[in-house]
């Protein structure tokens, strides 16, 4: 992964940080308690700094549909923020008629009015987490058939879940473990995959149908795990105490991880550590663990963010996974090709055309083989 800007808490402020992608991944808006609304673009240039009225801080930050307004919630606040990209420094305020706004959302078209009525739609389930025990099923359909999915006890509480495929969910647990279950009739309630992607605790899992991967942060540190095979592409080490950076954002590279088999084992020999050597041990990793857990990817599936307890807010972009597994890949054809090749073999056949390219380029001008090679590395006899 490759970090592309960071924001720290001097724009933010110390404390937990609100963010959220528009919906085509060109802006991030992100706001912590210094209660300013930033609008970062997609490689971390500063677009617009919006004061909201209230002293109190922002608590939602939701994108229309087609990402053409931003709407700002404070909380104890009837103010409404809307910014536009196309009016930049430019907002406006609209009066709600009630205070504590807990939920807002935009319908597919900002200026239409929003009606409530009956489809035929066949897939009208409610999932709900039950304190984090059992996920409840609730079939809009038929009102009086509610599932309740229950987990082994050794995976700890359910901290997150995505609905994702036909009828498939991804579920993170507290202890590092990930599981995906199945709702259809035929299997419901069956473990498809079980995995622990960290060793001590989970704090988020996010699914992204873009790019087929799923990202997992815990252990002070975030994964990516392609889901057609379960390979780990990509492993990016965090630190809680890592000094702030000179700007507000800076760019740091870091290696991705192509290792193989299920998901928990990882390869230290592609993964970069950006809190330097000081940072090891299981122990000294598993408290600052709890400071990194809000977890977002753009839509493309391009950029990762993480936001922290500390004002932080981390923007990674995921290197192409089809050109790593081309190249990399013991299955790809790249590698099937070259893999009954012999090392002898290979510098013998390069040998050889190197002859050849030679012969012809002598027969072609009429020189010997020896003026051609002076010709091409500049050596001139008696100098």
């Amino acid at each position: 992964m490759l970090m592309i800007f960071s924001v720290d808490a001097r724009h933010h402020g110390a404390g937990p940080v609100k963010y959220a992608w528009d919906p085509h991944g060109d802006y991030v808006a992100s706001s912590g308690t210094s209660r300013v609304a930033h609008i970062f673009g997609r490689r971390g240039k500063l677009v617009d700094q919006i004061v909201p009225p209230s002293p109190s801080m922002c608590t939602l930050l939701e994108w229309s549909e087609n990402g053409d307004i931003l709407a700002i919630v404070q909380a104890n606040s009837s103010s409404l923020v809307l910014w536009e990209p196309k009016k930049i420094q430019q907002h406006q305020l609209v009066d709600l008629p009630c205070k504590d706004v807990s939920f807002i959302k935009w319908s597919k078209s900002p200026n239409s009015l929003l009606f409530g009525g009956k489809t035929e739609d066949k897939d009208a389930i409610l999932s709900v987490n039950m304190g984090g025990k059992t996920i409840l099923l609730y079939d809009l359909n038929e009102r009086e058939n509610a599932l309740e999915l229950a987990f082994q006890a050794r995976y700890g509480n359910i901290v997150s879940y995505q609905w994702f495929g036909n009828g498939y969910i991804i579920a993170g647990f507290s202890s590092g473990y990930v599981v995906i279950i199945s709702t259809h009739l035929n299997e419901i309630g069956q473990e498809q995959y079980c995995a622990k992607f960290h060793e001590h605790s989970l704090r988020e899992i996010v699914y992204n149908e873009a790019n087929g991967t799923v990202a997992t942060c815990g252990d002070n540190c975030i994964k990516v795990v392609r889901m057609s095979d379960w390979k780990e592409i990509a492993v990016e080490y965090l630190d809680s105490e890592l000094p702030a950076p000179s700007s507000s954002h800076s760019g740091s590279t870091a290696n991705s991880s192509g290792a193989g088999g299920s998901p928990p084992p990882s390869s230290s020999s592609m993964l970069a550590d950006l809190s330097g050597p000081g940072n090891s041990g299981s122990s000294s990793m598993q408290a600052p663990s709890l400071c990194f857990e809000d977890l977002q990817w753009t839509s493309d599936g391009r950029i990762l963010s993480v936001s922290s307890h500390n004002g932080c807010l981390h923007n990674f972009m995921i290197l192409s996974s089809a050109l790593r597994s081309s190249l990399f890949d013991l299955d790809s054809p790249f590698a099937a090709v070259l893999k009954p090749i012999a090392p002898w073999t290979m510098l013998f056949t390069m040998g050889f055309m190197v002859i050849a390219v030679l012969f012809v380029i002598s027969v072609q001008f009429q020189v010997s083989c020896m003026d051609v090679i002076r010709a091409m590395t500049g050596f001139v006899e008696g100098l």
